[in-house]
């Protein structure tokens, strides 16, 4: 069993013994995404709705560190998840078992941020969307307020233990 960080832009995969651990969940979201059958699982700790340059991806200058690439993809909602499932279907993983959890999306300075600069929201209608376009279904989620989150997701049950930080 090996307890994986999943930091800020990561993406990481875990397998049936391994728990995934992510810490600092503000305005940012992490979505897990779990084969029950497979008992393989995966998460992306995005930080922000959409990349900038999404079509100029491949020109990012990260030479061959394919982590660096995966870093820069893991920070956004569009190209985080396709990183995640693409790093899914390298395990073999038949898409149609997976399933996702999302959490986060909290608006912790909205008192001095205007409404329409809110990440936290767009966060969350982001992943929301793209999931849905994407056809995995959202089976639990613990979004918005104004908590920071913690998490734990054991890949072998595909529970999620999550504390709120106030």
């Amino acid at each position: 069993m090996a307890n994986l960080s999943v930091s800020m832009g990561q993406i990481v995969i875990g397998k049936k013994e391994d728990i995934l651990l992510a810490s600092g969940i503000g305005s940012c979201v992490v979505i897990c995404l779990y084969s029950k059958e497979e008992q393989v699982g995966g998460a992306a700790h995005i930080m922000l709705p959409q990349h900038p340059t999404p079509k100029k991806i491949m020109s990012i200058e990260v030479g061959n560190n394919e982590e660096l690439l995966k870093l820069e993809l893991g920070r956004y909602a569009d190209t985080g998840i396709d990183t995640l499932v693409t790093e899914l279907t390298k395990q073999n993983i038949n898409m149609k078992d997976i399933e996702a959890k999302i959490i986060g999306g909290a608006e912790m300075f909205s008192a001095i941020v205007a409404e329409e600069n809110r990440i936290g929201p767009a966060n969350i209608l982001a992943v929301k969307n793209k999931l849905t376009s994407i056809n995995i279904k959202v089976v639990s989620e613990d979004v918005g307020g104004n908590s920071g989150r913690s998490i734990r997701f054991s890949i072998e049950n595909g529970k999620i233990d999550i504390k709120k930080r106030m």
